[in-house]
């Protein structure tokens, strides 16, 4: 069942980010699973926001002073990781419509 989550969320990960490479997105997804279920975060649609989260802000959005709301988010024990994935979607959604 991980393995085909992996194979379904790496197709999704190289239409939305084609710069980045099978092997990067494998161990991005591998390695930021376990991080994403640290904060509560669990379900396969919000772990995906999570990722998306990683590969637009970097490896440590979670603990950069650069989007430090991020910890904010996901450091808050008050929000369940369904409320944090949409938060964290809702920053997300914001910067890259500015980017645009």
């Amino acid at each position: 069942m991980v393995d085909q989550f992996v194979d379904e969320l790496m197709k999704y990960l190289l239409r939305k980010f084609p710069q980045k490479t099978e092997g990067e997105l494998r161990l991005l997804i591998q390695g930021g699973i376990g991080p994403a279920q640290k904060y509560g975060i669990t379900l396969e649609a919000d772990v995906v926001r999570f990722l998306e989260c990683l590969l637009t802000y970097g490896p440590r959005f979670d603990t950069d002073a650069d989007t430090a709301w991020a910890g904010e988010i996901l450091n808050n024990p008050e929000l369940l990781g369904r409320e944090k994935a949409k938060r964290l979607l809702q920053h997300l959604e914001m910067d890259t419509e500015g980017m645009k």
